[in-house]
């Protein structure tokens, strides 16, 4: 007993590691300064504030073990897990365990481990033994592992035991020594790998092998550790990826190689010192989540250790966060859906931390600035940005400015006063005013603030003030663009003059009535700069100063009038106004017509009404300040995104106005506990739906109600007639959102109720009358807004015996037996009465049964009134309106004029007496035009023919449908001989009795013989192996068919693809009988043909018989399921030929194609059969390599590959070369799918060209950020282009033998929201898109027009022009070029080009034609960059070049001792221009012994910054006026 008791009383000294880690825990301090947590402890209902261990389950709930029992918590309510029969109450929970049956294992401090079936709720007592050694002492069970067949290992103190889950029985693997026992050595940790099973104790380590069930002591490995913690083995990590064991312990985390581990079990070998990844730490588990990244509860905070990179880095310390904790101990962490983490710890319950807490930077004084003031005074009113070095913040008490590059604050205008809010010191408002200058609106005035000195400077006010503007409360006020100052006093609008330094009333403006309720002043709206934007009481205005015009913008409602503002508005990219009204919500208006097209407040979208300030961001969402934190709306999908203390911020309640953007793209907001700044691009940009809630818990006030532990959705509720109070909780289990989600439910049934959208997480329902219901529950998460599916659960209420349905059958059963038995009396009357009737309607209902059964029925003639009655008429021919008796004439008109001869005839010989019976088939039309056929028969029945009284019936019978059959046969007869189809009709017993001329002439059969026999000749018997639709004629029942396809050989064994139909037909007597078959075989072999053809059309390359695209998409997606299983990697490879165009442009398209047959060649030689090769097209391949044994072999072969390729091929009379770059993705760790690899390959194909070609390349993230990027300047390059916004700039060539400007070069600036582009990124992008042709035109289009006008006032220099290789494609831009100076009446001296020699060279043959073109049309032509390229002496010899442009790169060394090589290099440069009656232009100019150098050596025209920079069109007129 004394022995354990010294094992107990190690986890009381490990209460004190973390007082003596204080004093040895490294220097480094821990990365996150103070994180944020949300707290979840006794206060909340936990049973404890020890956490040993949590458990996030596969359905999201969070089960935390104590040291006084287990609970469950659902981001709402925590319940304390007590089943009935087990008491886990009171119980030390050490470990939980999740198995791949979903049943959560919990293990227990000297209480055995349980097993606990989440979907019932149910739990059992799997084993609980006592100490071999320790009398009464009850083992603890401190380590759970399940083996890759679903056993479960057990680590008790002393022992291993194996549940198997199959049997349900407990066997014990492996025990200590009972000398190890009773020196308090016991059983911490397990973890599985393979066939082992490591066993880490208090002393050591062991690992158990399963198929040689021996343990072997892996001791040696802390043999030369002298601290005793070293040994103390208390957590695992099985590395599978990197083949290592993570080891940790008391002290310390280490690593060794399974391979080493292995070798040392099977053979002996000597085991290496284990790796060091953490020293001195306690760590109490290993957790990842992507086993990459390793998360470790210590004695001193969370740790964590990358994998990849091998890093070790301290992530937080608890205590230092803003919650009063006790003690930075966490004994373990797990990860929610979002992959945020919950830490167990020592004494204050589980804390959560959201990962986007490190992105948001808040700025404010602790306990108010008492000990330290950041910032002069925590309540921000107003933000403002200047340049890009930092911004202005304005609070109750000073004015501050913070430095972007190095974080600091300086604090101006500090007042020591108490109330310094009511003071000059409070800073309301921050505006830009002249340059160097702002405008402070303060509780005292205006200010004018020197930014240089950092101090006020009076403000001067030329005419008599109308008011004090440096006295008294400036409610509001905006800037205008050159400093004017445009404010609110007293209800009244002033102007303030920079200029003038006048202060002027908007009269006009003022007398407005409208004007009396200003509030606020806004920045005016893009379609109107010039207007004043008001925000007044109800609405918001604008004024047009020029026309004294004020013009609404919107208007609330009278209701919310008179204490509702605007705070601000922007506009998205959709054309839509958004304003914001703090209290009503936020407004979307058309931004042309300010018709209101949205509204959405706290009924539908928003948190709450109270919004304030609204702002862009760079991806086109809006931010909005609120009372309930940062609010992120998409204007595309109208959803939200809310931020508040759960995401990193210290406060949720912010100021109005105070927000801003800097040029960076960062956001600011600043609120009365301080700012908050961060990048909105690092924040989640895809907003996702609300997950499915789930029903987490049932229960019944009047009886006790035991529901499973899991999601309890699609589960029945039973409820008898009498219980009451049935509560339902349901949770989305987003853990670091549910303060802010809603939910809408429903119940339907008996009663259908919806109810509101609330954020209680429960619904509780008094009483539900008898019935059944469906409850169903969704849910709106401000994480995207969007309403989730629904979680149904069904309610069954029984009924009252009284009331039930069955009691209500009953008595309705009594009281119709009541009602019948005086019914029956009445009826037994009634019944004589009629007997007599019916039997003399008997005889009259039979002949008409007999009639309709025949299709029959009677028909009557009178001669005396000639009429004839038939039901005809009305019930088969449709003339409703005629009686049953017509008039003969009539019934002839109703007979088709064919057979009206033939009726007429029989008529006249049945009525003279000729023929005793009329028997006539004929034709009447019905009233929808249709003939029918009918045959009457009849005779005489009284009357004489001399006194013309004769009457005549007879029946009648509608033979349609026999004529109809029998046409139908004689068709079916033709069509049975002339089809090409082929025919067969077989008996029951598959004995053929008749064929077309078709089937017969297809078999070589004789239709006049025997056709069975003549078949069995054919096939020699053998029908049902070679006819394979034969044997489906066993397995038909009658009335059934079969079709499908089939292979036939016929008699001249040729093999037929054939379509076969087979019906058996019924036999007329017994439908269940079959009476005969009939088969139809078409003929489909040029079908099939066909459709090879296109299959092998539409999956390979009609020039190389390649794969296409299409297939080696199948292909890949195959390799990547099949990879999914084995574990096996694979290579892509991504191959593009260089200078193939060239080949296709010199030797033709033929000479192309074979080039690309010869290549697709040797790739099928080099590689192996089951690898695959693909042509995507022109001039690019891919390579599918699977099983890839590891990167090498795939590095040899991208080599293998490229020298293939690079050998020479012969084409007819010609040798050609042509090289390739390749690149390389790999599966997994590259992309998860088919067109993710391909991607990945082609951009790392990509940087392996812009490598110098004719290498490969394996891809790297960075390559596909760098992708990205392209992707966008891409995009934003061709709106650019399309909406003009690159805007022209001008550098002077300076001639300093006349000292003055001879010339300007054209340059082309893209300027954007964040800043300007440099042309070095966007114009190779430009040339590589084909744009840069157009924007050279667009350019000379803005330019020609202002150059006429310089020539207008006397400049009689030139306009230098950049050209590309792009240009040399068309000679057409020549002639746009020439036609813009005809518009602008400029000769072609005006112009002059500039080409570099990287140019001349991607093209040579196109640049020489363009060239002679220019020369011809009369232009000068400059060699721009000289020296930087080849510098050949053959363009000097072959362009047509006037000027030689000396490069910056050799200027830039002049005056420099160590280079004076270069100037020896400039001198002949110049001399050799001269020899070749050529001139030179320097470049990059800086320095006046620049200057001086080539005033030496006779080069007068120079350029650069000493003269000036390139400017915009405004400056340049002083630069021509100017004298150097």
């Amino acid at each position: 007993m004394l022995i354990r008791c010294c094992g107990i009383g190690v986890g009381i000294w490990m209460l004190l590691i973390p007082l003596l880690s204080l004093a040895s825990s490294d220097s480094v301090l821990p990365e996150l300064k103070a994180p944020v947590f949300s707290q979840l402890s006794t206060k909340n209902g936990l049973s404890q504030d020890t956490i040993n261990v949590m458990q996030v389950d596969s359905q999201g709930f969070l089960w935390l073990g104590t040291d006084t029992g287990l609970n469950r918590y659902d981001g709402y309510q925590v319940d304390v897990i007590e089943p009935s029969g087990i008491a886990l109450d009171g119980k030390t929970i050490n470990d939980l365990f999740q198995d791949r049956h979903g049943d959560l294992w919990i293990a227990t401090f000297s209480a055995g481990v349980f097993k606990l079936d989440l979907t019932s709720g149910e739990v059992s007592l799997i084993d609980a033994r006592e100490s071999r050694v320790i009398p009464d002492w009850q083992q603890s069970v401190n380590g759970i592992a399940e083996d890759e067949h679903g056993d479960i290992w057990l680590g008790l103190d002393e022992q291993v035991l194996r549940y198997d889950q199959q049997s349900k029985t407990v066997k014990s693997v492996f025990s200590l020594a009972e000398d190890k026992i009773e020196k308090g050595d016991f059983i911490r940790a397990l973890a599985w790998s393979g066939d082992l099973l490591f066993i880490g104790t208090s002393e050591g380590l062991y690992a158990y092998s399963k198929s040689q069930d021996k343990t072997t002591d892996l001791g040696v490995l802390f043999a030369e550790f002298e601290n005793e913690d070293q040994r103390n083995v208390k957590s695992f990590y099985a590395d599978e990826q990197r083949n290592q064991l993570m080891i940790g312990t008391v002290n310390g985390l280490y690593s060794l190689s399974f391979t080493q581990i292995q070798q040392y079990i099977d053979h002996g070998r000597p085991l290496e010192p284990l790796s060091v990844l953490v020293e001195s730490r306690n760590i109490w588990r290993i957790r990842s989540i992507d086993n990459t990244h390793f998360y470790l509860p210590t004695d001193y905070g969370v740790f964590t250790y990358d994998a990849q990179e091998g890093k070790t880095s301290h992530l937080l310390l608890p205590t230092d966060s803003r919650l009063n904790l006790s003690t930075d101990v966490v004994y373990d962490v797990a990860f929610d859906g979002k992959q945020n983490l919950w830490l167990g710890t020592i004494s204050d319950g589980a804390l959560h931390w959201v990962q986007t807490s490190q992105i948001f930077h808040n700025i404010f004084n602790l306990r108010g600035g008492r000990f330290e003031k950041i910032i002069s005074d925590n309540n921000v009113w107003s933000l403002l940005q200047v340049d890009s070095s930092g911004f202005w913040v304005g609070t109750d008490n000073g004015l501050n400015f913070y430095a972007n590059e190095t974080g600091e604050i300086t604090q101006y205008l500090v007042a020591n006063s108490a109330l310094a809010q009511y003071s000059a010191a409070s800073i309301n408002q921050v505006l830009a005013a002249d340059p160097g200058y702002l405008w402070l609106l303060t509780g005292d005035g205006v200010r004018r603030f020197d930014i240089a000195s950092g101090t006020l400077k009076a403000i001067t006010v030329t005419n008599e003030q109308p008011i004090n503007i440096q006295k008294g409360y400036i409610s509001d006020g905006i800037s205008a663009e050159n400093g004017d100052l445009f404010f609110i006093y007293e209800q009244g609008v002033y102007h303030y003059n920079t200029e003038t330094q006048a202060v002027i009333p908007l009269t006009k403006l003022n007398a407005q009535p409208t004007t009396k309720l200003i509030r606020r002043l806004l920045p005016p709206l893009p379609s109107a700069p010039n207007n004043i934007v008001m925000s007044v009481l109800g609405g918001l205005y604008q004024w047009d100063p020029e026309q004294s015009k004020l013009t609404l913008i919107h208007q609330l409602d009278k209701e919310y009038s008179a204490n509702i503002s605007a705070d601000g508005w922007v506009l998205d990219d959709n054309n839509i106004l958004w304003i914001s009204y703090s209290g009503y919500g936020l407004v979307g208006l058309d931004g042309d017509t300010f018709e209101q097209r949205y509204l959405f407040d706290k009924t539908n979208l928003l948190p709450s009404n109270n919004i304030y300030s609204l702002q862009l961001d760079s991806a086109g969402d809006i931010w909005i300040s609120s009372h309930h934190g940062l609010l992120k709306f998409d204007p595309e999908t109208k959803t939200l995104q809310r931020y508040g203390y759960n995401h990193g911020l210290v406060n949720e309640e912010f100021n109005q106005g105070a927000n801003l953007r800097l040029v960076d793209g960062r956001l600011v907001f600043g609120s009365p506990k301080g700012l908050v700044f961060f990048d909105p691009a690092q924040l989640p940009n895809k907003q996702q739906s609300s997950l499915t809630p789930k029903i987490t818990d049932i229960s019944i006030s009047s009886a006790p109600y035991f529901s499973a532990l899991n999601d309890l959705t699609g589960n029945t509720v039973h409820l008898s007639h009498n219980d009451l109070g049935l509560d339902i909780r349901f949770s989305t289990m987003e853990f670091d959102s549910l303060n802010s989600t809603r939910y809408q439910y429903r119940l339907s049934g008996t009663r259908d109720i919806s109810y509101p959208l609330t954020s209680e997480p429960h619904v509780y329902f008094p009483k539900l009358e008898p019935g059944w219901y469906e409850f169903s529950v969704s849910a709106v998460g401000m994480s995207g807004g969007k309403v989730s599916p629904e979680a149904i659960i069904f309610i069954e209420v029984d009924y009252a015996p009284w009331s039930s349905p069955l009691a209500y059958f009953c008595y309705a059963v009594v009281c119709s037996l009541l009602l019948y038995s005086l019914w029956y009396r009445r009826r037994l009357q009634e019944v004589r009465l009629r007997g007599a009737h019916r039997e003399a309607l008997q005889s009259k209902a039979r002949l008409s049964l007999a009639l309709q059964a025949s299709n029959s029925d009677v028909w009557e003639w009178d001669e005396d009134s000639d009429r004839i009655r038939a039901s005809r008429i009305q019930r088969e021919l449709g003339y409703k309106e005629q009686q049953e008796s017509v008039p003969r004439t009539e019934h002839l008109a109703l007979i088709h004029k064919r057979d009206r001869e033939v009726y007429l005839a029989r008529w006249r010989a049945f009525i003279l007496s000729q023929d005793k019976l009329l028997d006539v088939t004929y034709r009447m039309r019905s009233v929808n035009g249709d003939w029918l056929w009918y045959r009457d028969v009849g005779n005489i029945t009284g009357g004489s023919a001399d006194e013309r009284t004769q009457k005549a019936v007879g029946t009648y019978t509608n033979v349609t449908e026999t004529i109809t059959e029998q046409e139908d046969l004689r068709l079916f007869g033709e069509a049975y001989k002339h089809t090409r189809d082929w025919v067969l009709v077989c008996n029951r017993h598959r004995i053929p009795l008749a064929a077309n001329q078709a089937f017969c002439n297809t078999f070589g059969i004789d239709e006049q013989n025997d056709l069975a026999s003549q078949l069995r000749h054919v096939y020699r018997g053998k029908e049902t192996e070679l006819l394979h639709f034969w044997s489906k004629l066993t397995g038909l029942e009658a009335g059934k068919d079969w079709r499908g396809e089939d292979q036939i050989i016929l008699h001249n064994h040729e093999i037929r693809d054939v379509l076969v139909y087979i019906k058996a037909v019924a036999s007329i007597n017994d439908v269940n009988e079959i009476d005969s078959f009939l088969i139809i075989l078409s003929d489909i072999s040029e079908h099939k043909k066909a459709q090879q053809a296109l299959m092998k059309l539409a999956n390979f390359d009609a020039l190389t018989e390649l794969p296409n695209r299409t297939l080696l998409l199948d292909r890949v997606n195959h390799a990547i399921d099949q990879a999914k299983r084995s574990g096996q990697t694979l290579g892509l490879f991504f191959i593009d030929l260089d200078k193939f165009k060239q080949v296709n442009d010199s030797l033709g398209h033929r000479a192309g194609d074979t080039l690309l047959q010869e290549i697709s060649a040797r790739l099928l030689n080099l590689l192996r059969k089951e690898d695959t090769i693909a042509r995507l097209g022109g001039d690019e391949f891919v390579v599918l390599i699977e099983n890839v044994p590891g990167v090498e072999s795939l590095t040899h072969l991208a080599s293998q590959i490229i020298d293939i390729i690079d050998t020479p091929v012969q084409l007819d009379n010609n040798v050609v070369s042509v090289s390739s770059s390749i690149g390389i993705a790999l599966y997994p760790e590259d992309a998860q799918s088919a067109e993710g690899l391909l991607q990945n390959a082609d951009i790392a194909m990509y940087h392996a060209k812009e490598n110098g070609r004719g290498i490969f390349q394996f891809f790297t993230a960075k390559m596909n950020l760098v992708a990205q990027q392209r992707l966008a300047l891409e995009s934003d390059l061709k709106q650019a282009h399309n909406q003009q916004k690159f805007e022209n700039y001008y550098q002077p060539i300076v001639d300093i033998s006349q000292n003055k400007v001879i010339g300007f070069e054209l340059l082309m600036r893209w300027f954007t929201n964040i800043g300007s582009v440099s042309p070095g990124r966007f114009i190779p992008v430009a040339e590589e898109l084909g744009l840069i042709v157009s924007m050279t035109l667009q350019a000379m289009e803005r330019a020609l027009p202002m150059f006429k006008h310089w020539q207008d006032v006397g400049f009689n220099g030139y306009l230098s022009i950049n050209l590309s290789a792009r240009h040399f494609e068309s000679l057409q831009s020549i002639n746009d070029v020439i036609a813009f100076l005809n518009k602008n009446q400029l000769s072609v001296d005006t112009v002059r080009f500039e080409i570099t020699e990287s140019a001349l060279m991607k093209d040579y043959q196109k640049a020489i034609v363009y060239m002679k073109r220019l020369q011809q049309a009369g232009f000068s032509i400059a060699l721009d960059d000289f020296g930087t390229g080849y510098s050949s002496l053959k363009y000097l010899k072959e362009f047509p070049l006037s000027i030689i442009k000396v490069d910056k790169s050799f200027v830039d060394d002049i005056g420099k001792n160590k280079n004076k090589n270069n100037e020896a290099l400039i001198e002949t440069i110049l001399r050799m221009a001269e020899s070749l009656d050529m001139y030179c232009i320097a470049e990059g100019i800086e320095t006046v012994e620049q200057v001086r150098f080539f005033e030496r050596h006779a080069c007068h025209f120079l350029q650069g910054y000493y003269f000036s920079m390139p400017v915009s069109l405004v400056e340049t007129y002083a630069l021509i006026d100017k004298r150097w």
